[in-house]
């Protein structure tokens, strides 16, 4: 443990920090802005400080978190986010993600647009991912999790954006996906579905199946059978 590195973290950089994170309208973004802050945490007594600093200032202002693709990447904050109970857009993509710590996550009830692309949650994440009720959009695409996954898969009813493209689903899966009839946009390409007989929302006017294995006959049924759909095949 370095805790050498407490050093960096000086008077007049802690005020910067808390400049920032007490804004009038709060933006936390630990892929820019606050990388450079996360750099220091190399021991676990600076993290845990500036941490709850953190969440002690903004806990009710903050209404966004990116926390995508972070080279310096601490599972800590993960577990934290239930913290910030205004939070209404959340990014955790490309962090890697998988069941046993998506077990543990806690989503706030206040987030509406959840971006959860490029991580690991798999087929037994996918069963214990638990959404908030008023979630907008949703995105899951490239996550492994398959047709067990689809099939276990609670999704709020109030979802209109759905993304699970690149997921390994085939028709078993897609068939058993229990898609709100709020969802007007749906992506599923890159899986492994070749039927056409979907259970699909009358709400759809979007629907993404390229790269899918679709043969010309299956299209042809589907565009006769979603004519108010924009169907990308």
């Amino acid at each position: 443990m370095k805790i050498q590195h407490c050093i960096c973290l000086r008077d007049e950089e802690i005020g910067e920090i808390l400049n920032f994170v007490s804004s009038p309208r709060i933006i936390i973004s630990l892929r820019r802005t606050c990388r450079r802050f996360f750099y220091f945490f190399e021991s676990d007594c600076v993290y845990n400080k500036c941490i709850n600093v953190i969440f002690k200032l903004v806990s009710k202002n903050v209404d966004t978190i990116y926390y995508a693709t972070n080279i310096h990447f601490k599972y800590e904050f993960i577990l934290c986010i239930d913290k910030f109970p205004n939070v209404t857009t959340l990014d955790l993509s490309c962090n890697q993600l998988r069941q046993e710590q998506v077990r543990k996550l806690k989503i706030p009830e206040s987030v509406t647009t959840l971006d959860l692309r490029g991580n690991k949650i798999g087929a037994e994440g996918a069963k214990n991912l638990k959404l908030p009720s008023r979630l907008t959009t949703l995105d899951l695409s490239n996550n492994y999790i398959g047709d067990e996954g689809a099939k276990n898969l609670k999704i709020p009813q109030s979802v209109t954006y759905l993304d699970l493209g690149d997921n390994k689903i085939g028709d078993r899966g897609a068939k058993c996906l229990k898609i709100p009839q709020s969802v007007t946009y749906l992506d599923l390409s890159n899986n492994y579905i070749d039927d056409g007989n979907l259970k699909l929302p009358e709400s759809l006017r979007v629907l993404y199946l390229t790269d899918n294995y679709i043969e010309p006959r299956v299209e042809e049924y589907l565009r006769s059978r979603l004519p108010n759909v924009k169907l990308i095949i």
